[in-house]
Order: C-alpha cells, then sequence, then structure tokens
C-alpha cells in the first residue's frame, strides 16, 4: 500500500490522528510523498518517536486551527466591508456551471 491509500482510508474513516500525521509529513515537513510505500510511514510510528511526533502534531495541528481562525476572520471583514458600503458585491464573479449536457 502506498501513503496516500492510507490517506484515502484515514479520511473514509475519519481516523482524525491519522490524517493529521500524513498531512504533517508530506505538506509541513515534506519527508514523504504520497506515492510513497507504507514504510516510510511506518518508519514515523516507531515507539521511539511517539513523545516527539506527539509534540509536533499537536503544535502542527494549533497553527492549523490559527490560521483557520485568521481566514475565517479576514473573510468576516471583507463581507463586513461589503455590508457597510465598500466594495459592492458583483454578482456576475460567481459562476454557475450547468451540469446537464
Amino acid at each position: 500500500m502506498t501513503i496516500r491509500d492510507w490517506y484515502e482510508a484515514a479520511l473514509r474513516h475519519n481516523y482524525y490522528s491519522l490524517i493529521l500525521l500524513i498531512e504533517f509529513l508530506v505538506y509541513e515537513k515534506k519527508t514523504v510523498r504520497l506515492q510513497d510505500s507504507e514504510e516510510a510511514l511506518n518508519f514515523y510510528l516507531q515507539e521511539k518517536f511517539k513523545d516527539r511526533m506527539n509534540a509536533y502534531l499537536l503544535e502542527y495541528e494549533r497553527q492549523k486551527q490559527l490560521s483557520k481562525k485568521k481566514l475565517t476572520a479576514a473573510c468576516a471583514a471583507e463581507n463586513i466591508n461589503d455590508l457597510k458600503g465598500g466594495q459592492p458585491f458583483e454578482a456576475n464573479k460567481i459562476r454557475f456551471y450547468n451540469r446537464e449536457r
């Protein structure tokens, strides 16, 4: 199995810790790729790395939550500006795709 297979299974079954671990290793640290074999992932699941990896994942999760809050606040501020008469809402920027073909 590849790391991608593990990631897809984790998403299907909502294994949050495994999702977080894979995203951390692939996107943050860039130490593994989704195409890599599961042995690359098993390396980081060794007992000797447990405490350090948990600390990394807790910090990574905090960073993700913080960036999500910042994004939400920025979107809310933009929406408030639109309501206060800032930039007008432009409906022509919204695209609707016709699924019938």
